[in-house]
């Protein structure tokens, strides 16, 4: 469904455990009611149809139809020919996505979706730690984004007013 804090759209996270495996998605909403286009561990654009208990899936070349049971936290899906537990996993924390995100490769990354309304940095410009490098406005709140570490900005990535999705790169740092 859609959210109203979800600007424009775009990507909300969700994470998935199906068994043992874990899946990492975004998903955005598109034009088409019905559609949204996954990034992540699945790629492309799932179409669904809900019809009471019964679910219509497609997913590129995979269609999946069934019926769908809520056991408690898991989700249920039965094909026919094989039933899928679907359950959603804790998300990363976020001091754990900012600490790989800002110094694990020098990319400063979004920690959500939402639109950037202040960038605070240059090119070429030296920061120190804790110095702010963007503002994000998510959730009808403003967040600042800082420099974990001293630093020297290679790269600005993003402008104000543009709309970002999680994970999105907003800064190089060298």
């Amino acid at each position: 469904r859609a959210s109203p804090w979800r600007i424009g759209g775009v990507g909300a996270p969700l994470f998935l455990e199906a068994g043992e495996r874990r899946i990492a998605l975004w998903a955005s909403t598109t034009a088409v009611a019905g559609a949204w286009r996954l990034s992540g561990d699945l790629e492309g654009e799932l179409r669904s149809k809900r019809e009471g208990t019964r679910i219509v899936a497609r997913l590129g070349d995979e269609h999946v139809r069934g019926r769908v049971f809520a056991d408690g936290g898991t989700l249920l899906v039965h094909t026919g020919e094989r039933t899928y537990a679907l359950r959603l996993a804790e998300p990363p924390s976020m001091s754990a996505h900012v600490a790989a995100s800002g110094q694990a490769n020098g990319r400063v990354e979004s920690p959500m979706p939402g639109r950037v309304v202040r960038v605070a940095v240059t090119p070429g410009q030296e920061v120190e730690p804790h110095q702010l490098l963007v503002v994000l406005e998510a959730m009808k709140m403003e967040h600042r984004i800082e420099a974990s570490l001293a630093a020297h900005v290679r790269a600005v990535l993003v402008r104000e007013g543009e709309i970002v999705a999680g994970g999105a790169p907003l800064v190089e740092l060298r």
